[in-house]
């Protein structure tokens, strides 16, 4: 596969969010980060990992949920085949129903600078993020001050705001 560089071939900060419930959560988090970052990414900082109910989905078990900050040169759209060919390979199955599944991984590009994308394949911001928050919690702890682009409004404030009463926990 040839890679489209993002334009301007300048290295863009990604935010990049991780859940697993099924498995070995900690140890496929953990391969899924050394996969993002063996020869497309550059890891900066993780967050600690959180122990989440289920959200949206009736299923008995939890998710481990974790945020990283990384930097590429590779466009959006790469990245998300990339991230989906990790998601694959460590055995994420999708289903034909467009209700929530348990799953080995799940990977998300949250934010990919200040960059917009607007697709049938993909969306940036990630459009749930004000409303979850095992995504914004795990975020919280990377950097609060980050300011979404389409809001204008910092993580700490749609972290505030956040509805989600999901129970959420750091693990140890």
């Amino acid at each position: 596969m040839v890679e489209e560089v993002h334009k301007g071939g300048k290295s863009e900060h990604v935010y990049i969010s991780l859940g697993s419930n099924l498995g070995d959560r900690a140890g496929i988090l953990a391969i899924a980060i050394k996969c993002i970052t063996q020869s497309k990414c550059t890891l900066i900082s993780k967050s600690p990992i959180y122990e989440t109910a289920p959200w949206g989905m009736n299923s008995e078990l939890w998710f481990l949920n974790q945020v990283i900050e990384v930097t590429t040169i590779i466009s959006p759209a790469n990245l998300m085949s990339y991230l989906l060919q990790i998601e694959n390979d460590l055995g994420r199955e999708r289903g034909k129903s467009f209700s929530y599944m348990d799953r080995a991984i799940d990977l998300d590009i949250l934010f990919y600078g200040k960059k917009i994308v607007n697709s049938s394949q993909l969306q940036i911001p990630h459009p749930k993020i004000s409303d979850r928050l095992f995504i914004l919690k795990p975020f919280l702890d990377l950097n609060p001050n980050f300011i979404h682009p389409k809001t204008s409004l910092s993580i700490k404030a749609h972290y505030d705001k956040c509805g989600d009463k999901t129970l959420i926990k750091e693990w140890r």
